[in-house]
């Protein structure tokens, strides 16, 4: 101010009482106060008053600076006005999008939910039985069909059982169906003997497939067994 001879003038009341952040306050006013300086010309004039205004204290800062013609001002009122309307159309636009995708996302976490439940009530209750195993051989889901048809009384057992290769092997860990896997990726109605741990021997319609990672290396096996045993003592009996 005293580089531009700009005279300063309070017109503050001694008897005004105010409670605030000093800090806050400070800087408040320190800012009103280098803005007027900025745009005060040479010789100007800047007063700073305080009024009570009901339960609050009002501070003025008034320079002399040339401001803005009413022109200029109306139009930065318009151009303020229209940025505002743009703004609050850009985050209502913003929020219908992002309550279309939570509503997206929500029927599809209801479709994934009700696909894993028939896929459960599926799994559970299928008529056939269903596996799916390591390429080493071990089992790693089986239902209970398969369970029972192999002749054991839970999956603990069924899974201990192919850890330690069981006679019973599953027909995909032989070479024959691995090579078809292999060149293929699936195989159907494979026709095969495998024997329970009681020795009784069970024929066997097996359809599998190898399910690979991007580089195509094989995560796992799975398929489905159906039990052709009743099937190949009829077809036997009419043969005789």
């Amino acid at each position: 101010a005293q580089k531009k001879e700009i005279a300063l003038q309070m017109d503050i009341p001694t008897t005004s009482v105010a409670f605030a952040d000093p800090y806050m306050l400070k800087t408040v006013v320190r800012n009103i106060m280098s803005n007027a300086i900025k745009f005060t010309q040479p010789g100007g004039t800047i007063t700073v008053s305080s009024a009570s205004v009901g339960d609050y204290e009002e501070i003025t800062v008034v320079d002399t600076g040339v401001g803005m013609s009413e022109e200029n001002l109306r139009k930065s009122k318009s151009d303020l006005e229209q940025r505002v309307i743009e703004r609050t159309m850009e985050l209502q636009q913003a929020n219908e999008r992002l309550t279309h995708e939570l509503r997206r996302r929500e029927q599809i976490e209801n479709m994934l939910r009700r696909g894993a439940e028939r896929y459960k009530n599926l799994f559970e209750n299928s008529i056939m039985g269903i596996y799916r195993a390591d390429p080493e051989g071990r089992i790693l889901m089986a239902n209970p069909t398969l369970v029972k048809m192999m002749g054991y009384r839970s999956f603990d057992e069924l899974s201990t059982a192919s850890s330690k290769k069981a006679r019973y092997e599953p027909t995909f860990l032989k070479k024959k169906i691995k090579n078809r896997l292999a060149r293929q990726g699936r195989v159907r109605g494979f026709d095969a003997v495998w024997e329970r741990p009681d020795k009784t021997r069970m024929y066997v319609r097996e359809n599998a497939r190898a399910i690979r990672d991007v580089n195509g290396s094989v995560l796992y096996y799975e398929g489905t067994v159906e039990d052709m045993s009743e099937q190949k003592k009829a077809e036997e009996r009419i043969e005789l």
